[in-house]
């Protein structure tokens, strides 16, 4: 998810985060993770993912590594890395 002040950015700093780099989601290596695509609107950009078999409802003790690339076959990182612990 990428958010933005669209009142207070100009349309060039909010073009250049948009620039729709791919954001890749490991788990671990007992996930598959596809990204299935992205949308948004006005200071909100969200992406959806298909995990591979499906998540307990008890997230507790994961980590989600989210990775940027420049192209969607995950050869080029930009070297932007997130990860989110529950």
């Amino acid at each position: 998810m990428i958010d933005w002040d669209y009142e207070e950015d100009s349309y060039q700093d909010i073009r250049q985060r948009l620039n729709r780099n791919y954001l890749g989601l490991f788990i671990d290596q007992h996930y598959e993770c596809r990204h299935t695509g992205a949308s948004g609107s006005d200071g909100h950009v969200s992406n959806k993912y298909v995990v591979t078999p499906p998540l307990p409802d008890n997230i507790q003790g994961f980590s989600f590594i989210f990775t940027e690339y420049k192209d969607v076959f995950e050869e080029k990182p930009t070297g932007l890395t997130v990860t989110m612990h529950c």
